[in-house]
């Protein structure tokens, strides 16, 4: 998870620097950049959350494997 988030900030602002340098050539708009951060944002939110439903489903898989173990109640002892 915490490389998913390294990776999104490192593509954010190497595009957001290259817009930036757009930007001060008077080459685009600022509505582009906002445009831009717009649609960035919500991909990233989009896969953050399938991340989240994607690490849950894993802990209850994890669970569901750990209680179908068959705990040792007692030992008999000779």
């Amino acid at each position: 998870m915490i490389d998913f988030v390294k990776f999104c900030a490192k593509i954010f602002f190497l595009i957001v620097g290259i817009f930036w340098i757009i930007f001060l050539f008077f080459a685009v708009d600022f509505i582009y950049i906002l445009i831009f951060l717009g649609i960035f944002f919500t991909i990233f939110l989009v896969r953050l959350v399938m991340m989240f439903i994607e690490v849950d489903k894993r802990y209850k898989n994890l669970e569901k494997q750990r209680k179908a173990k068959k705990p040792v109640k007692y030992i008999i002892i000779k």
